[in-house]
């Protein structure tokens, strides 16, 4: 069971995590939703390990980039954001910022940015900097804050630059961008298969 900080808590993260799992549906590598209780909600035993692991690991049939792509995209139908997950980015994700609690859309999206990085790539920003080594926090967030981004080249490379630049305004215009990059990746796709 996954509950609130505090017995009888806020509920409303957890909600929002309930209707996410719904929205991705089933998978090997994602865990389960089982149920909501006023308590919390109830998930499956995390028998595969998490999403980091399975793209990590070195032995198995990486996903495809436009399965990589389509992760990170909960959208309705006429593409407006449907869920508010709220911020409480760890330090791989976090955006530098005089109050570490003064979260908005931009904050949000940097963080987004790192995420889609590590889909794509395998491995979390600043794979050199080892977690739980001295120090490891404090130059995550100096490489951060003096704007030390990776420059991997992936297929959505420019996009999280502009969330790590907070070039977004909104989400609205991360998914555009999304969009146009999928639908080059299934053009590619298409032409491969027909020559």
């Amino acid at each position: 069971m996954k509950y609130p900080l505090a017995p009888g808590g806020d509920m409303s993260r957890l909600e929002v995590e309930k209707k996410l799992l719904e929205i991705i549906g089933p998978h090997e590598r994602i865990i389960r939703l089982k149920g909501l209780s006023d308590d919390g909600i109830y998930l499956e035993r995390a028998i595969n390990g998490t999403l980091a692991d399975y793209l990590l690991e070195s032995d198995n049939l990486p996903p495809s980039t436009l399965q990589r792509v389509s992760w990170w995209k909960q959208l309705s139908k006429d593409g407006t954001v449907l869920l508010d997950g709220l911020s409480g980015e760890p330090s791989r994700l976090y955006c530098p910022r005089a109050d570490p609690f003064d979260a908005d859309i931009k904050t949000d999206l940097f963080a987004l940015g790192c995420t889609i990085y590590m889909i794509l790539m395998g491995h979390p920003v600043f794979p050199d900097i080892i977690d739980g080594e001295d120090g490891w926090y404090e130059e995550v967030r100096e490489r951060f804050g003096k704007q030390h981004f990776p420059r991997d080249l992936h297929a959505c490379s420019h996009i999280t630059l502009k969330c790590w630049m907070k070039e977004y305004q909104s989400a609205e215009e991360l998914v555009q961008d999304l969009e146009l990059i999928e639908k080059g990746i299934r053009a590619g796709a298409n032409e491969r298969n027909t020559e």
